[in-house]
């Protein structure tokens, strides 16, 4: 019943908690009234309650501790029964706060540990290509006829891709950040408890599996003000670590029901809202003058609503001399001015990959920028013209 409720991605741990002591409380009085009429039943039978038989039976429906050490072991359970992967805590850093000693009543400094927890991307995917299915939905995966874009690999950024054309059936990552909220979003400590949540996809994986939630893999949680505090980049490192490895031409030799196969992976895409694309991407944010992650638009001439706007597309050549001209400077002012004109604040770790940049990341948001935003102004355009032009009375 626990682990159901756990599961269930609509049920909250408080929710939980309250749960399982209703549940203690019900199965302690159930076991109490069970001893007590034994007792009862003996009493009257003239059986002694001291006998070490009678004390072994009472034993057994003993239950008041029902729910015990339950967390430690589920996760012992799933490591034996299920190959479960726990995910490791890595550490960032300490800060200094302050705490009140509640037995002597004073403030006392105290040294707090900064830390993410991170699950190994290597052994995620060694547990999902563990199942035969996996294995053969990723050999017989095709592309769409008569020139259909059903999915990444109909698109020319696979066809051009110098990774995926060498090993056709490698692994396809599709990361995914956002910020959650997972206390009372509309309290005051929304910001204190803000986590930072990374998560993948196997492109290679037919929709009816990638639909589903367990589809989607943990990656990484981390609180937002530690990567405010330490930046993206600590948070990615030993992502990029293990997609090294996955990278190379050995790639990661594995053992999979009786037969060795060599498992490699790449980063295919990134998906995000605006905010969380341009943290990952070490961009400015979506309020600056060069707002456009894709070109060199500038704002003022964006409100302009000219038809004809062309603007200098971003690319890896232009990207990496904006990144060279801010390294370039000195003072503080200066570095904030050049990264005022080219909209780029810092270097990002993802560059490190061999295979991927984000100037040939052609994907956006359409909930915010489309449905939030576009098509909400062009439905209002289009009412008014239809209200306000006499041709339509």
């Amino acid at each position: 019943m626990v682990v159901n409720l756990r599961a269930s991605s609509s049920f909250i741990g408080a929710a939980l908690s309250k749960v399982v002591n209703a549940a203690s409380f019900f199965v302690s009085d159930i076991s109490d009234y069970t001893k007590s009429e034994i007792l009862n039943f003996l009493e009257k039978k003239n059986i002694e309650s001291e006998d070490p038989k009678v004390i072994n039976l009472l034993e057994k429906f003993d239950c008041n501790n029902l729910f015990n050490n339950m967390d430690t072991a589920q996760i012992e359970a799933l490591k034996k029964c299920y190959n479960y992967i726990e995910a490791t805590e890595i550490s960032l850093g300490y800060r200094n706060d302050q705490q009140l000693d509640s037995k002597n009543q004073f403030w006392q400094q105290k040294q707090i540990y900064e830390t993410f927890q991170y699950v190994s991307l290597i052994e995620t995917l060694k547990l999902v290509i563990s199942h035969e299915n996996v294995w053969q939905y990723i050999e017989s995966e095709k592309s769409a006829s008569d020139n259909w874009l059903c999915n990444f690999k109909d698109d020319v950024t696979f066809k051009t891709h110098r990774y995926f054309q060498k090993y056709p059936n490698a692994l396809r990552i599709q990361l995914y950040y956002d910020d959650l909220i997972v206390n009372n979003p509309s309290g005051s400590k929304t910001q204190s408890h803000k986590i930072g949540a990374l998560y993948y996809i196997i492109q290679n994986l037919p929709p009816h599996l990638n639909s589903f939630l367990g589809g989607i893999h943990v990656l990484a949680l981390c609180h937002t003000a530690d990567i405010e505090k330490y930046g993206m980049d600590a948070i990615l490192r030993p992502f990029i670590y293990e997609l090294r490895k996955l990278e190379s031409d050995e790639g990661v030799l594995i053992s999979t029901n009786g037969k060795e196969r060599v498992l490699r992976a790449s980063l295919a895409a990134v998906t995000a809202d605006g905010l969380a694309a341009h943290q990952l991407f070490g961009l400015l944010s979506s309020a600056a003058l060069y707002f456009c992650r894709l070109c060199m638009i500038n704002r003022y001439i964006f409100h302009d609503n000219q038809n004809s706007i062309c603007a200098i597309p971003r690319t890896k050549q232009l990207h990496d001399e904006h990144i060279k001209i801010i390294e370039e400077q000195v003072t503080e002012k200066d570095i904030e001015n050049a990264r005022k004109h080219c909209g780029v604040k810092e270097k990002s770790v993802l560059h490190e990959n061999r295979y991927f940049h984000f100037t040939e990341n052609y994907i956006f948001d359409p909930m915010h920028d489309i449905f939030q935003n576009v098509a909400l102004m062009e439905i209002k355009l289009v009412l008014n013209h239809f209200i306000t032009n006499k041709e339509y009375d």
